[in-house]
């Protein structure tokens, strides 16, 4: 639903209303006959990645090609704060001025929290929490999990030469011992990550 404070003109910048809607900034270039009009100020849809290091602008039917025609949505994807050139095929590319992630997603996303799971659970399964006090990184030598974080300190030891600690955090594992995982609707199994179903790959 598009509020009446926003003109109807707006959708040919890609224009979008409601759901995970932002207003960005930019000059979105649009042609009309032998004119091209630039939009200024529009509102577009958002979507943060899971490690919030990153987010994606949607303009709904925005993309112009070379021929100056509009064919499908264009898709802007912001990894840092500054200026990002679109629909370069074009002979008068648009431009969005990006925000940085981590603030765009803090302040727009907060309600939402952090991501626990891997993105693909959002499509094809869903984020449970799994109680798990057994789960106990048993040597130093196991593989971290996806996007995990190691760490390697050095402790001197009196009378013997310096021992080294490696510490691992695996994916989604909270300091209480829960753990955050997939559960997919592929195998209906638990995961880090979920495969696409059948259907997704018609």
């Amino acid at each position: 639903m598009r509020p009446t404070e926003w003109p109807a003109s707006y959708a040919q910048y890609g224009a979008s209303y409601g759901g995970n809607c932002v207003i960005v900034d930019g000059e979105f270039k649009y042609p009309s006959g032998r004119s091209i009009y630039t939009g200024r100020q529009i509102s577009v849809q958002a979507a943060c990645s899971n490690s919030r290091t990153s987010y994606t602008l949607t303009f709904k039917n925005f993309n112009i090609g070379s021929s100056g025609t509009p064919n499908g949505d264009a898709r802007v994807t912001c990894t840092a704060a500054g200026t990002v050139r679109f629909n370069t095929g074009y002979r008068y590319p648009s431009s969005v001025t990006c925000e940085s992630p981590a603030t765009l997603c803090a302040a727009r996303f907060s309600a939402v929290g952090a991501a626990k799971c891997d993105d693909t659970c959002n499509k094809n399964g869903r984020c449970q929490r799994v109680h798990s006090r057994r789960r106990i990184l048993q040597s130093a030598t196991n593989c971290p999990g996806q996007g995990s974080a190691v760490t390697a300190t050095t402790t001197p030891t009196s009378g013997s030469g310096p021992t080294t600690t490696v510490r691992t955090t695996p994916f989604g594992t909270s300091r209480s011992g829960s753990q955050w995982q997939c559960m997919c609707y592929a195998n209906m199994r638990r995961g880090t990550a979920c495969p696409d179903l059948s259907e997704d790959n018609d």
